[in-house]
């Protein structure tokens, strides 16, 4: 088993650094809220697998730790997976709404302020059963918030940035109960992991999982991206026919290339507020009420 963990990891952490590499890049091209915070989420994932790498690599081939390396190893664990559902939790309420609801904040505080506690207090006893609160918490809570958003998805579905983090909620909404089936059947087979984190297949599969959807996603969007771009540049009869201005077609090209009003503002120079009369004028010209719409207008008419 801890053969088969170590090599998991290593992928997983491969993976998991292609996947943040990746959404850097679209993070300095939208700068949205939520971009950024599933950027710590994945930076947290990449620290985790790295450190489960080091524990099965000691495990395997050293087969000594003593008391203050596991301390260490614990603390570095606890670090991350509270950065993992603190980020976690943000990223999936930016997602949602444009600024957190004071409530839930409210709420994540207190449960995540007492998960806080709780690790300092294994990082001293380690006991097995705080580390079993610990691991249970961290990743129910990251379950929890995946299902809360996709409860509400009919807020953030028609944003186009934002439907390629379905895939990633589905599956964060099912790393608990593979985690809990997993906890059970080890307990029941009497294989049970001596520190923090927990041996369990639940957690590089999910870290392998969720970076392989942030790249497929990822690498989708940028050739949507390059096609849109593409279709708005080819089309100077489009702009002549709608009536669009020269500094209208400038944004429609940024707009079809995925940056947000407030990039749009910063490469033009202008405030967001020009930048959404811009687009109101813009979507009234061509008939259209977002985005996406006004992408099948420009499709449409150079492909009727």
């Amino acid at each position: 088993m801890p053969h088969l963990l170590f090599w998991l990891s290593i992928i997983a952490f491969a993976l998991l650094l292609a996947a943040f590499f990746l959404s850097l890049r679209e993070h300095l091209a939208s700068s949205y809220a939520w971009t950024g915070f599933y950027l710590s989420v994945l930076l947290g994932l990449s620290v985790w697998s790295l450190l489960s790498t080091v524990d099965y690599y000691i495990e395997i081939f050293i087969a000594h730790g003593g008391s203050l390396e596991r301390r260490i190893d614990a603390l570095i664990g606890l670090a991350a997976a509270g950065a993992i559902l603190y980020s976690y939790f943000h990223f999936t309420e930016r997602l949602v709404f444009r600024q957190p609801r004071r409530t839930a904040v409210i709420a994540f505080t207190l449960g995540w302020s007492a998960w806080i506690i709780a690790s300092l207090l294994f990082i001293f006893v380690q006991s097995p059963s705080v580390e079993f609160l610990l691991v249970t918490g961290a990743f129910g809570g990251v379950s929890a918030c995946s299902l809360a958003a996709l409860l509400r998805r009919r807020r953030w579905k028609a944003h186009q940035g934002k439907e390629g983090y379905l895939p990633l909620l589905v599956w964060g909404v099912l790393l608990f109960p593979a985690l809990m089936g997993e906890i059970l059947l080890s307990s029941h087979a009497g294989r049970a992991a001596a520190y923090f984190p927990a041996a369990l297949l639940s957690v590089p599969f999910f870290c392998i999982g969720a970076s392989l959807i942030t790249i497929s996603s990822s690498l989708r969007r940028r050739t949507a991206d390059r096609s849109q771009t593409a279709l708005a540049a080819a089309s100077p009869s489009f702009c002549g026919d709608f009536g669009i201005t020269p500094r209208e077609k400038e944004i429609i090209e940024y707009l079809l290339a995925g940056l947000s009003a407030g990039l749009i503002g910063k490469k033009l120079f202008i405030s967001r507020r020009t930048v959404a009369n811009h687009l109101h004028n813009i979507y009234r010209k061509c008939g259209v009420q977002n985005r996406m719409e006004l992408f099948q207008a420009v499709h449409r008419y150079d492909h009727p």
